[in-house]
């Protein structure tokens, strides 16, 4: 049968509905039940903290200003310190102000959040993004054993989304993670970070095609795992490497 287009889209309403009745929205900060077309309580959109300008010119996260001095760096401490293999990224949020979020994101199953968080990236650097003219977007691989026990990447979910949304395909058969680090999280210190992403990553395949790449993660704490498949994306000949991610940390 053939609809119109009026027809066709009064139809995608109803059972855009339907669904919303049997799989209520859920705010992606807090978690409550959401009322029919919102996507995230206003109260909770007022909590987050953007990484708004000044940003780092390395990794985009937003550069902190003492009380009564001018500010005048161009790169964060981490980045000053530390020399990355990757040429810019950007961060959305700070991660304090959505760390409850992205648990839930990444450990209770809550994988519809990463619409919000593709939504937002778009909103608030989605030019940028594709001013860089990434050829593909590359999510952070997890570890097999940790894939089967959490049954999914939330790193993929968001690129995927974020492919969806800007036109950019994504591939997540061109590197994996061959040793199950430990999260890093876990591990203090960016030289202990950095021995244990050692050989961490190998690429899947011999001839890697691109020459522009971006790599897409849900949190960026010292920029190891990102320089750590930079590192392999860059032996194979691939010349611009960037990367995104939905939050930031802050020390």
């Amino acid at each position: 049968m053939n609809f119109l287009p009026e027809q066709k889209e009064k139809l995608k309403k109803c059972a855009d509905a339907a669904l919303t009745l049997l799989y209520p929205h859920r705010c992606p900060l807090c978690d409550r039940v959401l009322a029919w077309e919102e996507r995230s309580c206003p109260s909770c959109e007022r909590q987050v903290v953007y990484e708004d300008e000044p940003r780092c010119m390395k990794c985009g996260r937003m550069l902190r200003q003492e009380a009564g001095h001018e500010r005048t760096d161009v790169y964060c401490p981490d980045c000053m310190a530390h020399s990355h293999r990757y040429d810019y990224g950007y961060c959305l949020a700070s991660y304090r102000s959505v760390a409850h979020s992205l648990y839930r994101l990444k450990y209770g199953g809550r994988r519809e959040y990463a619409v919000w968080y593709a939504d937002q990236m778009v909103r608030r650097f989605g030019r940028e993004m594709l001013a860089a003219r990434p050829e593909v977007l590359v999510p952070v691989p997890l570890h097999p054993a940790r894939r089967a026990k959490r049954g999914y990447n939330q790193a993929e979910d968001i690129a995927r989304e974020l492919s969806r949304k800007l036109g950019i395909p994504m591939r997540t058969d061109l590197i994996v993670r061959q040793r199950n680090t430990p999260p890093m999280k876990q591990t203090d210190g960016e030289q202990k970070r950095r021995n244990n992403l050692k050989n961490a990553f190998q690429l899947r395949v011999n001839d890697v095609k691109y020459k522009r790449i971006m790599i897409i993660d849900d949190i960026y704490t010292s920029g190891s795992t990102v320089d750590a498949i930079a590192e392999e994306f860059r032996r194979a000949g691939v010349r611009e490497i960037f990367f995104a991610a939905a939050a930031g940390t802050h020390r």
